[in-house]
């Protein structure tokens, strides 16, 4: 009698552990996906950044010319008028 019992909790306890090490190798590739997935969104994160800081110095830069350039521009036509009306 103990002989069939001790049979049954060793055949529950194989099954039981191919269970666990099922589980285990199934957590293994969850958790190998997650850390793959955390990679992938910090490079997408610096990549956005990278491309907000570029276009922030773009902008930037395009709206110091057009200043510049307004300016310039002021200047020449005010001498150009100042230049042909006599005063």
């Amino acid at each position: 009698r103990c002989g069939a019992q001790e049979k049954v909790l060793s055949e529950v306890l194989t099954e039981e552990s191919a269970k666990k090490n099922k589980s285990d190798e199934e957590l293994g590739g969850c958790e190998s996906r997650l850390r793959l997935g955390k990679k992938e969104l910090k490079a997408l994160e610096q990549a956005n950044t990278d491309i907000d800081m570029k276009y922030n110095n773009s902008t930037r830069h395009a709206v110091f010319l057009r200043q510049a350039y307004s300016a310039a521009a002021g200047l020449a036509l005010t001498t150009a008028i100042g230049q042909l009306s006599p005063l």
